[in-house]
């Protein structure tokens, strides 16, 4: 029995939203429903290019009408069919079709149910704060419609999650006394969820339709541009004539394409498209070659200036300047990929295919009882002249740590 185990491809496009989303779009170019997909999207991105110019609208309106684009994006790209009963039906024309009305019936709530929920914000004041039907009927609609769409692009836990909460709140009387509470009528969550500040239209949606969205955006277009390709480019002239080479590669053209995009899953299809191959065809494991670049990836989600959208949210809940945000992530980003560019350098491990190591490249021998002796251009003379001390305070303990294990090992 061969000891080599199948490796089996990953669809990285069902990972993230964002690239099933733009990978159907892609794909079915001839369907109606990709087609008003498209528009979709172009009015979408047509919406915030004008608001981030003349300035956004009322608050109500600028996040109920990004609400309704998100809304409409998820249910024309990722139709009911392909996320019920495991997708075997897909290919019955009569069950797409019940489908396919089924989402535009579901499009039309959306966009009716935020117009609702905007009447009545506006009309808040005049009525003393007291809401009418309208409000229940646009918070029970649109909570069903964000619960199935995180479904479709989430899986399960989110929107499990989300029904845990709300029966939280209403079985508040009939809990142990320690968590119990008076408890919320259906009628009231609904009301709450369409018109407070607290509900659907809170913090996180208004972060999501000023500062994300026009950050996505721009990431968008730098990638749609050939952006990652001159990011390899600059990778492999800065790290080609290196040893490990290849690898670290990988963990400098994730950290800069990381640092425009601020998304992981975007960043490996970006840069490890090329840089995976690139590996493996020097000899790396493709299980190395891949955990190389998915971890160098993640890094990219606190590389300044761009980072993830947490760095927008911890802006809007600490009310802090980003610039203040910026600076405080400056340091653990570049310490994270100090970390990937000192495990990819290392000549310990059983990562490649080869007993010589990396293709083209011969291995440095190891230190007394298994300790990892660097080799010259990985100490501190051939890369930090001035500071020799420094770097070699940083990398004793990865010696010390790689020592102990071989003792261990023996």
């Amino acid at each position: 029995m061969s000891d080599k185990k199948e490796i089996k491809e990953i669809d990285v496009a069902s990972l993230d939203s964002e690239l099933a989303a733009a990978r159907t779009l892609e794909e079915g170019k001839g369907d109606k429903f990709i087609m008003m997909a498209s528009v979709v999207a172009f009015l979408m991105t047509s919406f915030h290019i004008y608001t981030g110019f003349f300035g956004l609208f009322d608050y109500s309106v600028q996040r109920g009408v990004h609400l309704g684009f998100a809304l409409t994006l998820i249910l024309l790209t990722q139709p009911l069919y392909k996320h019920v009963f495991k997708d075997k039906f897909a290919g019955s024309k009569a069950f797409r079709a019940a489908c396919r009305t089924f989402d535009m019936i579901l499009v039309v709530l959306t966009w009716v149910s935020v117009w609702m929920a905007q009447d009545e914000v506006h009309h808040l004041t005049e009525r003393l704060s007291k809401t009418t039907w309208m409000a229940t009927f646009a918070g029970a609609c649109l909570v069903i419609i964000v619960l199935e769409c995180a479904r479709r692009t989430l899986g399960y836990i989110m929107p499990v999650l989300a029904l845990i909460f709300i029966a939280y709140a209403l079985a508040g009387p009939n809990l142990p006394m320690a968590i119990a509470h008076r408890g919320y009528s259906l009628e009231r969550i609904c009301k709450f969820l369409a018109t407070d500040l607290d509900g659907l239209f809170g913090t996180t949606m208004s972060v999501s339709a000023t500062v994300i969205f026009m950050f996505v955006m721009f990431g968008a277009f730098l990638e749609a541009s050939g952006c990652s390709d001159f990011i390899n480019d600059i990778a492999i002239s800065l790290t080609g004539k290196i040893k490990s080479g290849p690898a670290l590669s990988a963990v400098v053209a994730s950290g800069l394409m990381g640092s425009i995009n601020g998304s992981a899953v975007a960043n490996v299809v970006g840069t490890g498209t090329f840089t995976i191959p690139l590996m493996k065809s020097r000899g790396y494991k493709p299980q190395f070659a891949g955990g190389v670049e998915a971890v160098a990836s993640t890094g990219g989600q606190i590389l300044p200036p761009v980072m993830g959208s947490g760095a927008f949210l911890m802006v809007a809940f600490t009310e802090q300047k980003y610039i203040a945000i910026v600076i405080a992530a400056v340091i653990p980003a570049l310490l994270y990929y100090w970390g990937c560019a000192v495990a990819v350098m290392s000549p310990d491990g059983d990562h490649t295919r080869h007993a010589h190591g990396p293709q083209g490249y011969s291995q440095e021998p190891r230190g007394h009882e298994g300790r990892l002796d660097l080799p010259a251009h990985h100490r501190g003379p051939a890369l930090l002249p001035a500071h020799r001390a420094v770097f070699s305070a940083l990398l004793r303990p990865v010696g010390d740590l790689r020592g102990a294990r071989g003792h261990a090992l023996r």
